[in-house]
């Protein structure tokens, strides 16, 4: 039997361009943030870059320029062929009753670790694979860590959410059954995942982590309709990510 579908009302026809549309404004953005930031001086001279992107570059200039680009293309197809409300045509919803979802975030990361322990310590990997976590890791001042707790593990589930489930899940539920959309989905989120990670294991690890996650993200949006869940699914996820760099990084793979 399939899921109940998720499909936007049928006036509202996604396009696959839309989707890639949000993360070419996201690059950008984010490109455009970063020349700034080093313009004014934030993050060091360009030359220490080849050693990594500093926690205040990425924290403080790219990833809010990354998020501010993204949810401006997310309005811009809003507007242009949806209804311009977030919630009829994405399913956004924040409602805290489902705040519970917070742990199963957290439950879902520990059990996806401890899953792949095995694999992990067969292909080798013996440190952070992404950078982003490399540069959360190196993160040591109070204000850089609030900082990082607020775009990683809200701000980024909200986006993140909106664009894979609210925006490609549905369209792809216009067009395939309810399970091949989940699958595809939670394929493409592994995908976009694996950008920025470092080493070919490391890469593998990080595909397979996500795309786990992606299916229970998105089996979770499509039986209940709306995105609040998976938000706060995705939220408990990279909050205990986040909280590991910051006390035990040893712990991290």
């Amino acid at each position: 039997m399939n899921l109940p579908p998720l499909s936007a009302p049928p006036s509202y026809r996604w396009r696959f361009s839309d989707f890639v549309l949000v993360w070419l404004a996201a690059f950008v953005a984010s490109l455009a943030g970063t020349a700034i930031g080093l313009a004014i001086g934030v993050g060091g001279p360009i030359d220490e870059l080849v050693l990594g992107v500093t926690p205040e570059l990425l924290f403080w200039v790219a990833l809010p320029a990354q998020f501010f680009g993204m949810l401006l293309a997310l309005a811009w197809v809003s507007q242009k062929r949806g209804s311009g409300s977030f919630s009829t045509d994405f399913g956004f919803s924040i409602r805290w009753q489902d705040s519970g979802y917070l742990f199963l975030g957290m439950l879902l990361l520990l059990a996806l670790a401890y899953a792949l322990l095995p694999l992990a310590n067969l292909l080798g990997v013996d440190e952070t694979p992404q950078l982003t976590t490399e540069a959360i890791s190196g993160a040591t001042d109070v204000a850089t860590r609030i900082l990082i707790v607020l775009g990683v593990a809200v701000v980024t589930p909200i986006v993140e959410e909106l664009t894979f489930r609210g925006l490609l899940l549905r369209y792809l539920e216009e067009r395939l059954t309810a399970r091949r959309a989940l699958v595809i989905s939670a394929g493409l989120f592994g995908a976009f995942h694996v950008i920025g990670t470092t080493g070919t294991a490391g890469s593998v690890i990080a595909l397979l982590q996500t795309f786990l996650a992606g299916l229970v993200l998105a089996y979770v949006t499509q039986k209940s309709g709306k995105l609040s869940r998976a938000i706060f699914i995705h939220g408990g996820f990279n909050l205990i990510t986040i909280l590991v760099l910051f006390f035990v990084p040893d712990l991290a793979v």
